[in-house]
């Protein structure tokens, strides 16, 4: 579970994780064309916040795949977030990863928004930094309120995040 600052974001993990995982995106870009054939076609998630129940049965089926031991990297945040900050973790991650009975290992990426900033096409060199964290297994987070298991992840998160100057 990665804060999410950039469109790089995607390509950062793509390159530094060593395994096969799949992304739960935004369910929008699943209808565009050629990108969104091959979100789907490659077995990752659409999420779609204005239909709740819809995502909750597409997450009961995840859970299934994740308790196989597939990994999903899914965006605590929600959408990316603007400037030099960790926006606050929604609620819908970790019902996921509670449902799959998943660890659950947050990560920090810094300063890809200064690589490619939201809204931009115009890509600049530099450095990207990502903070893989120890997991947070399962039985150390299933008893606690979804909130509280969001705040503590988000914690640590902003524990290694930094602002990076332009």
């Amino acid at each position: 579970m990665p804060n999410h600052l950039s469109m790089f974001d995607h390509w950062v993990l793509l390159s530094v994780l060593p395994f096969q995982f799949r992304f739960a995106a935004k369910a929008s870009l699943f209808d565009i064309p050629f990108l969104g054939w091959h979100l789907r076609r490659a077995g990752n998630v659409p999420v779609d916040r204005s239909q709740p129940r819809k995502t909750l049965k597409i997450f009961k089926n995840v859970g299934e795949q994740i308790r196989e031991k597939r990994s999903l990297v899914i965006y605590p945040e929600g959408e990316r977030t603007f400037g030099d900050k960790v926006n606050p973790f929604k609620r819908g991650a970790f019902l996921l990863a509670r449902h799959a009975e998943a660890p659950i290992v947050p990560v920090t990426l810094i300063g890809s928004h200064r690589r490619l900033a939201r809204g931009s096409i115009v890509s600049r060199p530099g450095t990207i930094e990502i903070v893989i964290h120890e997991a947070l297994e399962f039985r150390d987070y299933n008893e606690l309120r979804l909130e509280e298991v969001a705040a503590r992840v988000h914690e640590v998160v902003v524990s290694r995040y930094r602002q990076v100057p332009q």
